[in-house]
């Protein structure tokens, strides 16, 4: 049976930052690391919060100005937000996890899948990979939720929306496993979202329920292949990093030498 490993990175580009900040700035300064955060997108003149940190006050979400922002949080910092520089960083640490699994996917802006198929016997079973991945991410000072299950819809789903976010699923656990999360566990897009939502239809379990026909007719094919892939009723080929082979070069000489 096929395992994959979906690793979230719930504030990847918060802990990406202070991951730069601790090598950069002076000790003295490092409490800065610990105060409320909010990244900013800036378009023409309007500012407007992307990402927050854990500790800011939950009244300020992504989507709000700035300037309200500020109004609620006198000690906010902010910073402008970098996405390519964020997928620069989630590549380099794809790579990074090559240690625990030779097939890693890059699934921007902020997971990783490892393919763990027939990984249990290297590493004494399932629970000891997800704990050794869980582990090596948090010694990086990486907020991860981590998750095991049979397809990559699943895995990411339970990380992203699970409780807990760490979950070990077999094939026929899926669906009821899934059934409590809510729609945007299947990866939908926001407006797909939102439209259920005002239909009344907030979790997987009252997506199912709906017949198919008409879901595809409303929405197009994409969300029943969102639907199948979580499932495993269709595969979903995930696209792994190129292993880097290490470099080296050799020298012949035609007769013996001393050094």
């Amino acid at each position: 049976m096929r395992h994959v490993l979906c690793a979230y990175l719930r504030h990847w580009p918060i802990d990406r930052l202070r991951r730069t900040w601790t090598n950069s700035i002076a000790p003295c300064q490092r409490e800065r690391l610990h105060k409320p955060l909010v990244l900013i997108q800036t378009t023409g003149n309007r500012q407007t919060i992307v990402h927050v940190s854990p500790e800011t006050p939950t009244e300020i979400q992504p989507g709000m100005p700035l300037a309200i922002a500020r109004a609620r949080c006198a000690d906010l910092l902010d910073l402008p937000a970098t996405p390519q520089a964020d997928l620069r960083s989630l590549k380099a640490l794809g790579y990074w996890l090559m240690r625990f699994s030779p097939n890693v996917c890059v699934n921007p802006p902020d997971s990783l899948f490892l393919d763990a198929t027939g990984l249990e016997l290297l590493y004494g079973g399932l629970v000891n990979f997800r704990r050794r991945v869980a582990q090596a991410l948090g010694s990086l000072h990486i907020t991860a939720s981590v998750a095991i299950a049979p397809t990559a819809g699943a895995a990411w789903a339970l990380a992203a929306f699970g409780k807990n976010g760490s979950h070990i699923l077999a094939g026929e656990q899926i669906l009821p496993a899934l059934s409590p999360l809510p729609t945007e566990a299947l990866r939908l897009d926001r407006n797909t979202v939102n439209t259920l939502a005002a239909l009344g239809v907030r979790t997987i379990r009252a997506l199912l329920q709906l017949d198919r026909n008409d879901l595809a007719t409303r929405f197009g094919p994409s969300i029943l292949r969102r639907i199948d892939q979580a499932s495993g009723a269709v595969s979903e080929p995930l696209t792994y990093l190129v292993h880097r082979s290490p470099i080296r070069a050799a020298l012949e000489f035609e007769g013996a030498i001393e050094s």
